[in-house]
């Protein structure tokens, strides 16, 4: 979406919530949801400045807490 389409992570987060509240509704579209909408202490969009090394990915849990996991 942000490629293909030029949309804003809060516009594909907005996208991600209106799917989770229909048939698509799952915690993968939840999380994605959740983790597109953190903004930094910047304000700009955490998940933007994440890079994905040696399979090492940053998530956002329901409590609003960053956590490295191994994926």
């Amino acid at each position: 979406m942000k490629r293909g389409l030029g949309m804003h992570e809060n516009d594909i987060s907005n996208v991600f919530d209106r799917w989770n509240k229909g048939v698509l509704d799952s915690f993968l579209i939840e999380i994605s949801r959740d983790i597109l909408k953190y903004n930094d202490e910047d304000g700009h969009p955490l998940v933007t400045k994440i890079m994905d090394s040696a399979g090492q990915k940053v998530v956002l849990t329901k409590r609003h807490k960053l956590t490295k996991g191994y994926w």
